[in-house]
């Protein structure tokens, strides 16, 4: 058993947006397939693991694949988390994942595509189909957190994402990282990085401008913070990582067993907003 809640699969590098701020790590994409993933799920719930959030590169580009995944991580009674630009689903997929997601997680850095970022500028910026897909999304019972990482280039914006994102409704998450260098993003660390000083800013502004009943709904990870506290992977061919203090550090396969002997320094409170109450 692992003390481990919660576990990242990144089930594929694939993705069709090419976004500069990426945590992307690994280049090989010899991707397990459909029936080792359920092979793969069945040995995290032997392990303890209580929680899953399936990654990428972008996951919805296999929905069809990622969609089994997902349900058969729900039926082992493992509650499940996505993240996703979200250009890829429609109003059906969610009806869908209503049934079977507890958690999804969409990024949301620009309010337009006139953005250093993106070199195809619409990945990570608030447009119609995020729109759409919001409204969507509040009226399923799916945990919906926005995700916005603090870089040089919307320092200045991100009190107006917080309104946009909040006009959507009133009831969304909205969790505000400070830029952390990592994977295919750590050689342009000096593009994007700000100081801790300009992030202590960040979070007074935000604290200030928003009501009591808005600030409980949002919360602050500073790159200190993530850098600190240990996430543990596991790569698009089964292979386990840790990723702490700027780095990766390959622990070897799910299979070895090796998966037993790991701690964690997050606690199971850590997760508690991101877990529906099922009817398990």
């Amino acid at each position: 058993m692992t003390d481990f809640i919660s576990i990242v699969w990144v089930i594929t590098e694939k993705c069709d947006k090419e976004c500069l701020i990426c945590h992307r790590f690994f280049n090989n994409e010899n991707n397990l397939s459909l029936e080792e993933q359920f092979e793969l799920l069945k040995y995290l719930k032997e392990q303890g693991i209580k929680r899953i959030c399936f990654s990428g590169g972008e996951p919805t580009i296999f929905k069809s694949s990622l969609f089994e995944a997902i349900s058969y991580a729900h039926n082992l009674k493992l509650h499940t988390a996505l993240t996703t630009h979200g250009l890829n689903l429609n109003k059906t997929d969610i009806i869908k994942l209503d049934k079977i997601l507890d958690q999804i997680l969409i990024p949301i850095r620009y309010l337009n595509s006139d953005n250093y970022e993106s070199t195809n500028r619409i990945a990570g910026v608030f447009n119609r189909h995020i729109k759409y897909l919001l409204s969507w999304l509040m009226n399923s019972e799916i945990i919906t957190e926005i995700v916005t990482v603090v870089t040089k280039h919307n320092l200045n914006s991100i009190i107006d994402i917080g309104e946009i994102v909040f006009n959507i409704s009133p009831n969304i998450r909205w969790r505000i990282d400070e830029y952390y260098s990592n994977g295919y993003n750590k050689k342009l660390e000096l593009d994007f990085q700000i100081a801790d000083e300009q992030f202590g800013e960040v979070i007074q502004k935000v604290r200030s401008h928003f009501s009591d009943e808005r600030n409980q709904l949002i919360t602050f990870s500073s790159k200190l913070s993530r850098a600190k506290a240990p996430d543990l992977l596991i790569t698009p061919q089964g292979n386990l990582v840790t990723t702490c203090n700027h780095e990766s550090l390959p622990k070897g396969h799910y299979k070895s067993g090796i998966i037993s002997s790991m701690q964690t320094r997050r606690d199971q409170d850590y997760y508690k907003g991101s877990i529906r109450n099922w009817d398990w």
